[in-house]
């Protein structure tokens, strides 16, 4: 489970470094946008324009991760030359700070309120979250009307409340953390 959010996260990180936006495979994996399909008949999974204000918002929170726990540095380095107990270490002393840093961006509310890794009945607005991109049926399903339940193995995350500054105009909006030297 944890790989698997890690794997999202990264893949995340990366699209937006790249392009400077979540292309259209990720925000729908997320949940964040819900995207309808073009009438055209063409398929573009291609990447999205994000407005100034959303990149201020993402580049913020990447900004707060950075400053508070290294958590930047940390996904972009190159991890094949740290064992397994370095890496560990790292991880337990980053988690608490990053933590914290998300604490105080986003509040995050699971999208299902159950126990995962349990056998549950599907919630009543299931249609509903899955029509959003907010649920998703994975394994074997035939017919979505079918389904009844199954194994929640996450129960999704959607932000109840952001809490970010607007930065002052002075500082590049597009800095997630600045260059530093260190001078004797």
């Amino acid at each position: 489970m944890f790989f698997e959010r890690l794997q999202l996260g990264l893949r995340c990180l990366s699209s937006i470094l790249k392009s400077g936006t979540l292309n259209v495979a990720l925000r729908q994996s997320l949940g964040v946008v819900r995207v309808e399909p073009e009438v055209t008949g063409e398929e573009d999974h291609g990447a999205i324009a994000a407005s100034d204000e959303r990149i201020r918002g993402a580049v913020q929170i990447l900004r707060a991760l950075q400053a508070d726990s290294g958590l930047i540095d940390f996904l972009l380095e190159d991890l094949r030359y740290y064992s397994d107990q370095q890496l560990a270490q790292g991880v337990r002393a980053m988690q608490p700070d990053a933590r914290e840093a998300l604490i105080r961006s986003i509040r995050l509310v699971p999208v299902v309120d159950k126990n995962e890794g349990e056998l549950q009945d599907l919630p009543s607005d299931a249609a509903a979250l899955y029509a959003s991109g907010s649920l998703q049926l994975r394994g074997n399903p035939a017919e979505f009307e079918a389904v009844h339940g199954g194994v929640l193995r996450h129960r999704g995350w959607r932000v109840a409340e952001a809490y970010l500054l607007t930065p002052p105009v002075s500082l590049d909006s597009t800095v997630v953390h600045p260059a530093v030297y260190e001078v004797e």
